[in-house]
C-alpha cells in the first residue's frame, strides 16, 4: 500500500525562509495545530506586531512545491524564481519525507532529487533519482499516487475558493477524481489503445493505396497479355493465309505440269523433293524419340531389378521370423504342458534344474511357468508385428512391381512402335530419293518447274518460321512472369490487410472499454453514491444538513435545500461562505473516498483562513469539522476568526516569527 504518512519538511531560501533553514517534524505534533504568525519587521505606534506576511501559509507551499514544483496559490502566474528568497536569490533548497521516501528540489542549481528506504538511509544505495527532472518528477508522482490537482484539493484548503473542485470544469473535475480513484493507468491504456488504432489505420490506408496500385498494375499486366496473344493470334493466323496462298499456288502450278507427260514427272519429282525434306526433319524427331524412350525403359527395368532384389531380401526375413514364431509357439506349448502335468501331479522334476519339486512348492513353480509364457507371448507378439510389417512391404514392393511392369510393357510397345515408323520412314526417303529430276527441254514447264520450287523454298521458310517462336513470346512470357509477380505482392498485401483489419476491433474494443465511458466510468459511477454520503456527512458538521449537494454519474453538482424545495441553487450565486463550507465538504468527501479506493490518505490537512466570509454559526460547524477530521488526520488552521481562535484555545501552537525578511519557528519564552 503506498503511504501519504508526511513526515518532514523543510526549507531554506523558500519564500519567507531565508538562509537559516526552517524545519518541522510532524510527528512532534498532535492532530489538531494552530499556525500563529508574528512579524516583527511591521509594528504600530502603540506596538502592536502585524500577523501577517509571515509565512504561515508558507508551510502547505514547501509540501507542494517539493513534490509537485508548484505553487498552491496561482501556479500558473508564479514562476520558480519567483520562489527563491528574494534578499538571496539563490541556493533554494526544500525537502519533504514520506512513507519509505524522500524528495530534495533545488533551485540555482536545478535538480530534483528521490530516495526509497524503509530504514531512513539516504544516501547512494536508497537513492533513485532518474535521468533528468522530468523523468523523476513522473517516478516521484507515481510512488505518490496521486497528481498535483488532487492533492491540493484534498489536502490544502485555502482562503479561497480558487481551485476547488465545484470551481473546475469538467474536465478538470473528471481529471481529479480519476487521479484520486488511480484511474491514470487506464486512462494511458485509452491512450495507448487509441494511438494503436489509429497506427493500425494509417497502416491499412497505406496498405490500401498499394493494394489499389498493385491491382491496377496486375490489370494492365493482364491487359496488355491479352493484346500481346490477340496479336501473336493475328500473325499466326496471317502466316497460315500466307502458307495456304503459296500451296494453293503449287497445287496450280502442279495442275498445269500434269498437262503433259514431261509435267507429270516434273510434278512428281517436286512432290519427292517436298516430302524428302520433311522426312529429313520427321527422321531425326523420331529417332530422339525413340532414344528417349529406351532411355525410359532401361531406367524402368533397372528399378524392376532392384524392387525385385529387395523383394527377395523382404521374403527370406518373413521366413525367418516365421520360423521364430514357430518356435517360440511350441516353447509356449511346452510350458503350457508342463502346467498341466503338474496339475494331474504327473511327475515332478523341474524343468530348470531337473530336481524334485515338493508339492508344497508347485505353486512357485506354476507361477515360474507362466511368467515364462507370458515372457514369450510379448515376444512373439513382436515377432508378429515384425512380420506384419515385413507383409506390408512386401505387399507395396509388389504393387511397386506391378506399376513397373505395366510402364515397361508400354514402353516397349512405343519403342516397337517408334522403331516400325522410324523404318517406315527410312524406307520411304530411300524411295524418294530414287525420283529422278526429269531432263525437261520444254522451255514453259521449266518455268513452271523454277516457279514451283521458289514456292517450295517459301513453304519451307514459312513452315519453319510458324514452328518457331512467335515474335510475341518474348514479349507474353515477360508480362506473364510479370503477372505472377504482380499476383504474389496482390496476393501478400491482401493477407496483409485482411490481418490488419481483423486487429482494428480490437483496438477500438479497448480504446473504448478503457475510454471516457468504458472502464473507468464504470468505476466512477460506483464510487457516486459513497462521495454523496460523506459529502451529506461533512455538511451536517458544517450547515447541519439544511443544505443538500449530490454528484450525477457526469460529476454535475446538484445544490438544493434539504428537505427540497424544487428550487435548486446555483452554486456561483450562492454567498462566498456558502460556497467555502460546501467546497470544504466536497474536499473530504474526495479524501474519504480516496481511502475507500487506495486504502491510503494524507495524513495532513491545511485549513488557511478557512471561515473566511463564513458567519459566526458557521464558524462553530468549522470548528466541529476539526474536531471530526483530528480523529484520522493532523489539522493545521492558519486564522485571524476571533471566534475560531476562542474555540481553538488551548489546543497546540506553532508560531512563526519574520525578523529581517525571514521567517523562522519563535522560540518558546
Amino acid at each position: 500500500m503506498k503511504s501519504l504518512d508526511i513526515k518532514y519538511i523543510y526549507a531554506q531560501n523558500f519564500l519567507c525562509f531565508g538562509p537559516e533553514a526552517f524545519e518541522l517534524t510532524f510527528k512532534d505534533h498532535g492532530n489538531i495545530v494552530l499556525v500563529k504568525g508574528f512579524n516583527l519587521d511591521v509594528v504600530d505606534s502603540e506596538s502592536r506586531v502585524a500577523s501577517n506576511g509571515v509565512g504561515k501559509s508558507s508551510i502547505p507551499e514547501i509540501i507542494v512545491y517539493t513534490l509537485f514544483g508548484k505553487t498552491i496559490k496561482h501556479p500558473k502566474k508564479i514562476n520558480h524564481k519567483d520562489v527563491i528568497n528574494n534578499q538571496v536569490g539563490k541556493g533554494l533548497k526544500t525537502e519533504v519525507r514520506w512513507g519509505d521516501f524522500r524528495a530534495v528540489r533545488t533551485r540555482k542549481p536545478d535538480t530534483l532529487r528521490l530516495w526509497e528506504s524503509p530504514d531512513g538511509i539516504w544516501d547512494d544505495t536508497t537513492e533513485i533519482t532518474l535521468g533528468g527532472q522530468p523523468a523523476t518528477q513522473k517516478l516521484l508522482e507515481e510512488k505518490l499516487g496521486i497528481n498535483y490537482e488532487t492533492f491540493v484539493n484534498i489536502v490544502v484548503f485555502t482562503d479561497n475558493n480558487a481551485g476547488s473542485f465545484l470551481e473546475c470544469d469538467a474536465s478538470n473535475k473528471r481529471e481529479i477524481v480519476e487521479n484520486l480513484l488511480s484511474l491514470d493507468k487506464y486512462k494511458g491504456f485509452a491512450e495507448r489503445a487509441k494511438n494503436l488504432k489509429k497506427e493500425k489505420k494509417d497502416a491499412i490506408k497505406v496498405l490500401q493505396i498499394d493494394y489499389e496500385n498493385i491491382r491496377k498494375q496486375l490489370e494492365q499486366s493482364k491487359s496488355r497479355i491479352k493484346a500481346a496473344r490477340e496479336q501473336e493470334s493475328g500473325w499466326t493466323v496471317q502466316r497460315k493465309s500466307e502458307l495456304d496462298s503459296l500451296l494453293s499456288k503449287i497445287s496450280s502450278l502442279k495442275e498445269q505440269l500434269e498437262l503433259t507427260s514431261e509435267g507429270t514427272e516434273a510434278s512428281r519429282y517436286h512432290e519427292a523433293q517436298a516430302r524428302i525434306e520433311e522426312l529429313n526433319s520427321e527422321i531425326p524427331q523420331a529417332e530422339a524419340k525413340q532414344l528417349k524412350i529406351q532411355e525410359v525403359l532401361d531406367l524402368a527395368q533397372e528399378k524392376s531389378s532392384g524392387i525385385k532384389q529387395k523383394q527377395n531380401e523382404c521374403k527370406i526375413s518373413i521366413d525367418t521370423v516365421s520360423s521364430s514364431i514357430k518356435t517360440l509357439a511350441s516353447k509356449i506349448e511346452e510350458n503350457q504342458k508342463e502346467i498341466g502335468r503338474l496339475e494331474k501331479n504327473e511327475g515332478a522334476t523341474c524343468k530348470f534344474c531337473l530336481g524334485k519339486v515338493s508339492k508344497e512348492n508347485y505353486n512357485k513353480y506354476t507361477e515360474q511357468l507362466l511368467e515364462n509364457i507370458g515372457a514369450l507371448q510379448v515376444e512373439m507378439g513382436s515377432e508378429n508385428e515384425k512380420k506384419d510389417g515385413l507383409s506390408s512391404k512386401l505387399k507395396a514392393f509388389g504393387d511397386t512391381l506391378s506399376k513397373i511392369s505395366d510402364g515397361i510393357s508400354s514402353a516397349k510397345d512405343n519403342l516397337n512402335k517408334s522403331s516400325r515408323e522410324l523404318s517406315e520412314k527410312r524406307k520411304e526417303l530411300a524411295e524418294l530419293n530414287k525420283v529422278e529430276k526429269p531432263q525437261g527441254k520444254d522451255i514453259k514447264n521449266q518455268l513452271i518447274t523454277q516457279q514451283m520450287e521458289g514456292l517450295n523454298e517459301q513453304v519451307s521458310a514459312k513452315k519453319k518460321e510458324m514452328e518457331g517462336d512467335t515474335p510475341f513470346k518474348k514479349i507474353i512470357d515477360e508480362l506473364a512472369e510479370e503477372i505472377e509477380t504482380r499476383e504474389s505482392e496482390f496476393n501478400s498485401k491482401n493477407k496483409e490487410l485482411d490481418e490488419l483489419e481483423k486487429q482494428l476491433p480490437y483496438y477500438e474494443f479497448w480504446s473504448v472499454a478503457f475510454g471516457d465511458s468504458g472502464i473507468r466510468k464504470f468505476i466512477i459511477d460506483g464510487i457516486i453514491p459513497a462521495l454523496n454520503s460523506r459529502v451529506a456527512y461533512w455538511l451536517q458538521f458544517l450547515i447541519d444538513g439544511k443544505i443538500r449537494l449530490e454528484f450525477n454519474n457526469e460529476l454535475e453538482e446538484k445544490i438544493e435545500r434539504n428537505p427540497s424545495d424544487g428550487d435548486p441553487f446555483v452554486y456561483y450565486a450562492m454567498s462566498g461562505g456558502e460556497r467555502r463550507r460546501l467546497n470544504l465538504a466536497v474536499s473530504q468527501a474526495f479524501a474519504y473516498v480516496m481511502m475507500l479506493s487506495s486504502g491510503m490518505c494524507p495524513s495532513l490537512v491545511f485549513l488557511d483562513e478557512v471561515t473566511t466570509n463564513i458567519d459566526q454559526i458557521g464558524v462553530v460547524g468549522v470548528y466541529n469539522m476539526i474536531l471530526e477530521l483530528a480523529k484520522d488526520r493532523q489539522v493545521f488552521i492558519t486564522t485571524h476568526d476571533q471566534n475560531l481562535l476562542e474555540m481553538l484555545d488551548g489546543c497546540e501552537l506553532i508560531s512563526l516569527e519574520k525578523r529581517k525578511g525571514f521567517t523562522n519557528l519563535r522560540k518558546s519564552s
